[in-house]
């Protein structure tokens, strides 16, 4: 029972991770890209 429960919580962790991971990707991106146009326009 306690094996089953384990394994899923690890399995939620990993997913969190993998989530935070990307959203933190996609807002780094969005920032490169923001200033790569800002020295474009300069």
């Amino acid at each position: 029972m306690t094996d089953h429960s384990n394994s899923h919580m690890i399995g939620l962790g990993t997913l969190l991770i993998i989530l935070t991971v990307f959203v933190v990707m996609t807002l780094t991106l969005g920032l490169l890209l923001r200033l790569l146009k800002d020295a474009d326009g300069l």
